[in-house]
């Protein structure tokens, strides 16, 4: 009764199954990430202020239409510019890319040429999401 097989099977299969638990709990209602845009890696605008382009990948799991929007720290003194904003609303199931372009001071950047980021992205349901990434700009 007590052998090797009928000891280690049921631990295995114990093991699988509680992954299986952990996995399905800790999915999140949407997915998020930010691309860069191919070229150049920033722009000077103007009024002293940087520009960088970014596309914002969402994925909607929910089986409702979601809105999603962006923040981040006030004292950064970020600005989002979403190029198509009918697409910061999407259907359930759905995904798709978001141009975006983030402009900020050129002190931010004033010494290593980037500076890291955490840009939060909630939807509808309160669900949120933090992304962490560099911002680039002159030296």
């Amino acid at each position: 009764m007590f052998r090797a097989r009928t000891i280690v099977y049921p631990l295995i299969l114990l093991c699988l199954m509680t992954g299986l638990v952990f996995a399905i709990s800790t999915k999140t209602g949407f997915d998020s990430r930010i691309i860069r845009q191919t070229g150049a890696p920033f722009t000077l605008l103007p009024s002293l202020k940087v520009s960088n382009q970014f596309r914002l990948r969402l994925v909607n799991r929910t089986d409702e239409t979601q809105s999603y929007s962006l923040s981040a720290e006030p004292d950064l003194g970020l600005g989002f510019e979403v190029m198509d904003p009918d697409k910061m609303t999407m259907d359930a199931g759905k995904s798709q890319l978001v141009p975006i372009n983030i402009t900020f001071d050129a002190s931010l950047t004033r010494g290593s040429g980037r500076k890291e980021v955490t840009v939060t992205v909630k939807d509808s349901s309160d669900n949120q999401r933090e992304l962490d990434f560099y911002l680039l700009g002159p030296r």
